[in-house]
């Protein structure tokens, strides 16, 4: 039990490192993301408007 302990330890902190690492990324890409839609929506509508 005490042998297997620090492999449990390191198992469990590379898990909690990668769910950080990829909450960071997700939040990142979200927001980037978004931000092109944005664009995107603003151009639309320059689009919709010109085309009136």
């Amino acid at each position: 039990m005490q042998i297997e302990f620090p492999n449990f330890q390191k198992d469990l902190y590379s898990i909690h490192t990668r769910a950080k690492i990829f909450r960071f990324y997700s939040v990142f890409l979200d927001s980037y993301f978004f931000s092109f839609l944005d664009k995107l929506s603003l151009l639309k509508n320059r689009f919709v408007f010109i085309l009136q």
